[in-house]
């Protein structure tokens, strides 16, 4: 004869293994707050490579008359990070088409002046500053999304040209003499090479001196560029040509020379 037990009885076995199960698992949540705890500086670690790896948004080489008007407008208008090259000091002859600087920051490197004064405008900018001279033996320091070549140095600026084509990074060419100047983005099509006098034939600020004014008309025109470049959007291709003294722009077609040892 078989004698039933209640319920409760029956699942009294049922009721001990759970709590054993139960008890079990207790080793292994503690592991896995372990593996947690561990992972946090992991994590920290990734991040802070994630950002020291992060290419800055732009590059502006030459800091001085298309530079500082460059640095000034970024400063209020962008949260972009961006780098600075120019070994240059700041010098008062200048100062009337340099507009970032003052009679206070004379004899200072332009690139330790420029931080200060864009983070006198907006403290939270990532600015990095290299007091150097890009050659080639250094290029491979110009890394980021888009160049701007406010050098107003030809020797330099074919440099820029060759390397930025040869990493198809986009580059701003922009020079001023006098009261005329020229703009053009160098990305997939004509290239500096094609187009520009050699650096012994050219006119610049440098030779025939400048008007703050065109400077400061094609340091604005640069930066329209990146920023349309940067968002992804539409850009004008065509070689700017302005005569800020008579106010015309013009904008001119350029095809790439077919014997181009640049760009071809």
């Amino acid at each position: 004869m078989k004698i039933r037990l209640p319920l409760a009885q029956k699942l009294i076995p049922v009721k001990q293994k759970l709590i054993q199960f139960k008890q079990n698992l207790i080793p292994l949540k503690q592991n896995l707050i372990s593996i947690k705890q561990n992972l946090i500086p992991l994590k920290q670690n990734l991040i802070q490579l994630k950002q020291n790896s992060k290419k800055p948004d732009i590059a502006i080489v030459g800091v001085g008359g298309l530079g500082s008007v460059a640095c000034k407008m970024l400063a209020r208008t962008v949260d972009n990070d961006f780098v600075l090259f120019d070994d240059d000091i700041v010098n008062i002859s200048n100062l009337h088409r340099q507009i970032l600087y003052t009679e206070a920051d004379i004899g200072e490197k332009k690139v330790d002046a420029a931080v200060r004064r864009i983070h006198d405008i907006n403290p939270k900018l990532s600015v990095t500053a290299n007091a150097v001279k890009l050659t080639k033996s250094n290029l491979n320091k110009l890394d980021a999304r888009v160049v701007l070549d406010c050098a107003d140095n030809l020797k330099i600026s074919y440099l820029l040209n060759r390397y930025c084509v040869k990493k198809k990074i986009p580059l701003i060419f922009a020079t001023v003499a006098g009261d005329h100047g020229f703009v053009k983005v160098i990305d997939g099509d004509a290239c500096l090479n094609c187009f520009y006098k050699q650096p012994r034939e050219a006119e610049n600020s440098g030779n025939i001196g400048v008007l703050n004014t065109a400077v400061t008309l094609a340091s604005s025109i640069q930066l329209e560029m990146a920023m349309q470049i940067l968002k992804g959007q539409p850009y004008e291709k065509s070689l700017i040509s302005f005569d800020i003294y008579n106010l015309r722009i013009t904008k001119i077609k350029v095809l790439q020379r077919k014997d181009c040892g640049v760009c071809r």
